[in-house]
């Protein structure tokens, strides 16, 4: 602080000291001019540069806010935490309690983003809460509220604390007219609406979030890119695949205008799932090895979620050595542990799949109503491995209660699955049959190709029992050329298998007629 004393008020005689001094306050307030600009171009690694140099000639709460915001979005975990809380002490040094909420407020969340730390985080929002308290209602008061409130409905799945954090910024909103708290007060209010079962609702709250962040409405880009990946998280969390896509392409656009690189690698990991849903294998691919390239040494549990979908990936693909050594690397993600368990069923063995499942499901929070269903699907088939139907019939029952309540086309369409699965296992073949072709359908609407062709490989069996074994060929074909298009060798020999099969029991086709598909005999 003498230092800073010494700069900005010298009050020597004219003199080369004080002649020195003037000309180092001159190049600080040039220095932090030009990081503000380089920050309103949206030219992070200028303006880090800029405040980082003015740092070097004095040591003030404004440069190293600046410093800590242009870190930030370089995604430089370790700087944004030095910088912020140095210019936390300083604000706090100047009797600023403004200055000091706002930099308090940024740290709860990224401590709780970068590090899941949600006991430092409330920390931090109380520091925040404390400060804001003896002075008039300013923007620090909605900022902190709406923060806060992601943070009970995101990590904590406190429901109520977030709508009563969300109630309270909508009041600081309208009394001050700021729109970038209006628009992500209806964002909060979809995540919590969804956490509260109306997840048609929610979702309409998100849509309209998403418009005004990316229709140019929002100013504040870190709101703009909190709104992207709350959205996006959202449609992970539900299997909203759909509209995921939709939004996924001008979320890309709008970070690559802005240089909001690290916003999209954390959504590129969302959105890989989508991609991997829908086929889109390759691009799938590219997508997670740019997300695990940026994230390095940092964000651990992103980069083995990345790691865990890699191996979900290879598994589909069949290339299972691969998948276990990658799903390895994942462990303890919840998603490693389900990819194994996908695997252990591929080979059999039941037991090691009901177990990993069930830690799964031990681990899943209200929130995680897609995970919760499509681990419930396992389920069930492992416990038809095991003949234990009453047990696959309480598993079901679970997962058409998660799915009518979620409501989406991939969660109905694992629910109809399973359905198919028990009924066939206990010789309903008309159920089956019926069951077969809903979740068919789903699962083609929602672009899930490969899951489509591996029902139909199942549902050709059940049409085949039923003695329709030409229909049931030309689903085992169907299914075979999708296979071979994805580059899923592994059960693409399988349709195959059972494709030659199907056709040996058509026997000789009837005099003057061929077999479908150019087959013989």
């Amino acid at each position: 602080m003498e230092k800073e004393r010494r700069l900005s008020f010298p009050v020597s005689a004219p003199d080369a000291r004080t002649h020195r001094g003037r000309i180092c306050v001159m190049e600080f307030e040039a220095l932090l001019a030009a990081g503000e600009q380089a920050l309103k171009r949206s030219d992070w690694t200028a303006a880090r540069q800029a405040f980082a140099r003015a740092l070097e000639l004095q040591e003030t709460p404004a440069a190293l806010e600046g410093l800590g915001t242009s870190c930030w979005w370089l995604d430089l975990q370790e700087e944004v935490l030095d910088a912020r809380e140095r210019a936390f002490r300083l604000y706090r040094e100047q009797g600023n309690a403004r200055g000091a909420a706002r930099q308090a407020t940024f740290l709860a969340l990224d401590y709780v983003d970068y590090r899941g730390e949600t006991a430092v985080a409330s920390g931090w929002l109380q520091r925040a809460e404390r400060l804001l308290s003896a002075i008039e209602t300013s923007p620090e008061h909605g900022w902190l509220e709406l923060y806060a409130g992601f943070i009970a409905v995101m990590f904590e799945n406190d429901v109520a604390q977030a709508r009563s954090r969300l109630e309270r910024a909508r009041r600081v909103a309208a009394a001050l007219r700021i729109l970038d708290i209006e628009m992500m007060s209806i964002a909060l209010e979809g995540h919590v609406l969804i956490r509260e079962g109306r997840v048609a609702a929610g979702m309409r709250c998100l849509d309209e979030a998403m418009a005004g962040a990316l229709g140019g409405e929002m100013s504040d880009l870190a709101a703009v890119g909190n709104t992207c990946c709350s959205m996006i998280y959202a449609c992970e969390a539900v299997a909203d695949y759909d509209r995921a896509t939709q939004w996924c392409a001008r979320v890309r656009e709008f970070c690559r205008r802005q240089g909001m690189h690290a916003f999209f690698t954390i959504c590129r990991n969302y959105y890989a799932t989508v991609l991997i849903w829908r086929g889109a294998w390759d691009e799938a691919e590219s997508e997670l090895a740019a997300a695990m390239q940026e994230f390095r040494e940092q964000r651990q549990n992103a980069q083995r979620e990345c790691l865990a979908k890699l191996g979900e990936l290879r598994r589909r693909q069949g290339r299972l050595d691969e998948a276990l050594e990658l799903l390895a690397r994942a462990e303890p993600h919840r998603l490693a542990l389900a990819s194994r368990a996908a695997i252990a069923l591929d080979r059999g063995d039941a037991q090691e799949a009901i177990d990993l499942i069930e830690r799964v499901i031990r681990r899943l929070g209200q929130e995680d109503q897609a995970e919760k269903a499509f681990a419930l699907g396992l389920l069930v088939r492992a416990h038809l491995l095991t003949r234990d139907f009453d047990a696959a019939e309480a598993a079901l029952a679970e997962l058409r209660t998660v799915a009518s309540a979620v409501g989406t086309q991939p969660l109905r369409a694992t629910a109809n699955e399973a359905s198919a699965t028990l009924a066939k296992a206990q010789g309903n073949l008309d159920v089956a049959k019926l069951e077969f072709q809903d979740a068919i359908d789903l699962y083609e609407v929602t672009g899930a190709a490969f899951d489509a062709a591996r029902l139909r490989l199942e549902y050709a069996l059940v049409l085949a029992d039923l003695g329709r074994t030409s229909a049931a060929l030309e689903q085992a074909i169907a299914a075979q050329t999708v296979f071979k298009r994805l580059g899923a060798n592994h059960h693409a020999r399988r349709a195959a298998d059972a494709a030659h099969e199907l056709a040996a029991r058509l026997g000789e086709p009837p005099s003057g007629k061929e077999l479908p598909y150019n087959l013989t005999p």
